[in-house]
């Protein structure tokens, strides 16, 4: 048992374990298939675990996921800061109300007008 190949060391560990196991002395033909399915699902599972979690057919596909992954996250963001910013001037131009100079017996007032009425304010010289 000196040179022994890496496939004799396994043939021998599947007789010993079925031979203390189970008291059963297999032939080389059926340990032979033991080792080759035990073989084949290992390399199964390493190939399983090697797929990409998405795939595509060209590279071109990758780029526009790639692009769709980032551009769209962004775009999201960009549309509700722009709404944002539009509810927040659209509500500063309803706070503003236009005034206008005038002058009644020699002195100013600033007229300014509201929906409902309209006020005069005297402008006092320093």
């Amino acid at each position: 048992m000196k040179n022994m190949t890496e496939y004799q060391k396994i043939l021998e560990q599947f007789r010993t374990h079925y031979r203390n196991e189970y008291g059963i002395n297999l032939d080389d033909e059926v340990l032979y298939f033991f080792v080759r399915v035990n073989e084949m699902q290992s390399d199964l599972k390493k190939d399983i675990r090697n797929l990409p979690k998405i795939t595509f057919k060209t590279g071109w596909d990758y780029f526009l996921y790639g692009l769709g992954k980032w551009l769209i996250p962004s775009v999201i963001v960009s549309v509700m800061l722009l709404v944002q910013l539009l509810f927040i001037a659209n509500k500063h131009s309803d706070e503003i109300q236009p005034g206008k100079i005038i002058i009644k017996n020699n002195t100013p007032f600033l007229e300014i007008k509201t929906d409902s009425s309209t006020y005069y304010l005297q402008i006092q010289k320093k």
